[in-house]
């Protein structure tokens, strides 16, 4: 045995940091439709709710805590709408609706040593599949027929306003999970767009259920400090990763080794320990450095990464 191979899969799960404790009920309900949505809290009259879009699985064991520049909807979004008649009466049905997107231009300065020059915007599009539909209408109820959508003031979400105000506006903030909506129309400008999106990687875990582990997760608070004193305009997301493995080995210990790997690889500041693996001197990186030798193991693939191991 030489070499383990981990094929990670392609699209990982994003979280805010807001829906890590509606995870586990997500994961429940996802297990039996396709779009899962939980009731998080009531603010006033305000009810404050999570989705989940696909399947979320308890193998996501690998975690990534990272920040990147807030961006934002800078134009009065387009609809494309088209009438239906229904029982003698007109029913508005959105297509999808079009507006522009830019990275904030104050995550891009001096202090943040940005190499963007120049800030530039994006036409994106929301379509309004049945997917997404079905989103909405778990905020808003089976009956619910949208008759304006508009940015909100933030400039960071979209709201929707409903038929006869029942149940009123609903506004959805662009946050990660639901960004899979959202399709640049023009490829060129997708390439430029991604240039802007820099995720700094803070620290790397691993967990055996990604909501256990991250609940008061001790790094936060570190991370939260950088967002409030030098990233201003930046904002947190949580990837987590599940991956595959062909190797019989015991899976506790090869969370271990894939962990290891990708901190000695992306080096994030706030990990301590796998720095330097495998030639770390801490008592833990010295055991599983023991442990991978005693296996024969020589390199480690996680595609397109190779990390040596002797």
């Amino acid at each position: 045995m030489n070499t383990i191979i981990f094929n990670f899969e392609k699209h990982p799960l994003a979280l805010s940091y807001g829906a890590i404790g509606s995870v586990k009920k997500l994961r429940a309900k996802s297990q039996k439709d396709e779009i899962a949505v939980s009731v998080e809290k009531n603010i006033g009259d305000a009810i404050s709710k999570t989705v989940s879009v696909g399947e979320i699985g308890s193998d996501y064991h690998i975690y990534f805590m990272t920040t990147r520049p807030r961006f934002r909807l800078t134009s009065y979004p387009e609809g494309d709408f088209i009438r239906v008649n229904n029982a003698n009466k007109t029913k508005v049905d959105i297509l999808n609706i079009d507006f522009n997107i830019e990275p904030d231009p104050r995550a891009f300065n001096k202090t943040n040593s940005s190499p963007i020059q120049e800030i530039h915007k994006a036409e994106v599009r929301l379509s309004f599949s049945k997917y997404f539909k079905r989103v909405i209408c778990g905020y808003a109820g089976e009956d619910c027929e949208i008759i304006n959508v508009c940015p909100t003031g933030s400039f960071t979400g979209i709201t929707f306003y409903f038929k006869d105000d029942k149940p009123g506006p609903i506004s959805l903030r662009l946050t990660p999970d639901l960004m899979k909506f959202i399709n640049f129309t023009n490829q060129c400008e997708f390439y430029s767009f991604r240039d802007y999106l820099h995720y700094e990687i803070h620290y790397i875990g691993q967990s055996k259920l990604i909501e256990d582990r991250l609940h008061d997760h001790e790094k936060t608070k570190d991370i939260m400090n950088i967002l409030m004193t030098t990233k201003l305009e930046h904002e947190p997301v949580i990837f987590a990763y599940s991956y595959k493995c062909d190797s019989d080995l015991d899976q506790e210990f090869l969370r271990d080794l894939v962990e290891a790997v990708l901190i000695r690889h992306f080096q994030p500041r706030h990990n301590k320990e796998m720095i330097d693996f495998p030639n770390g001197t801490r008592r833990k990186e010295k055991l599983l450095q023991d442990e991978v030798k005693r296996l024969g193991i020589t390199s480690v693939i996680i595609p397109p990464l190779v990390i040596l191991t002797d």
